[in-house]
């Protein structure tokens, strides 16, 4: 018999000599009582799934909306959006010129600074990957017999 499998012999003797383990005797009713407590939680509190379907569905048919409706102010919008908001008069033409500028800031800052280290920091995780894989590999293959 070889070292392994008497280890594993052994390992398993004293196991099945262990007594079984008790679980207090009030947890059982402390989790039905944590339980309870949610399932009295109003709808909205709740996990998403256990909503109403109506609920759901005008929340996703909410946000779909919303989603869709910026994607389209995105694409298309620009002469359209300025004009609906120049008609606020002169104060509308500044908040859009600002949120319009805020925007081309934003952009040149990803450019400039965080797109060069995004890059970098997904260069060293893929270097980092590929280090892991190849020692994992050659791990496996130098202490694993083949059976």
């Amino acid at each position: 018999m070889n070292p392994e499998q008497e280890l594993e012999r052994q390992v398993g003797d004293v196991l099945r000599r262990m007594p079984a383990r008790r679980a207090p005797a009030d947890l059982a009713v402390r989790v039905m009582e944590a339980v309870a407590a949610r399932q009295r939680l109003p709808w909205w509190r709740q996990a998403y799934w256990s909503w109403p379907a109506w609920a759901r569905a005008l929340m996703g048919g909410g946000l779909g909306g919303l989603a869709v409706a910026m994607v389209a102010l995105g694409f298309w919008g620009g002469g359209w959006a300025m004009e609906w908001v120049g008609g606020w008069g002169g104060r509308g033409a500044a908040v859009w010129n600002a949120i319009q500028l805020l925007g081309q800031a934003g952009t040149g800052a990803f450019r400039q600074i965080l797109q060069p280290w995004l890059l970098g920091v997904w260069a060293v995780s893929l270097v980092m990957y590929l280090f892991c894989l190849g020692a994992g590999t050659a791990y496996f293959r130098l202490t694993w017999r083949r059976i």
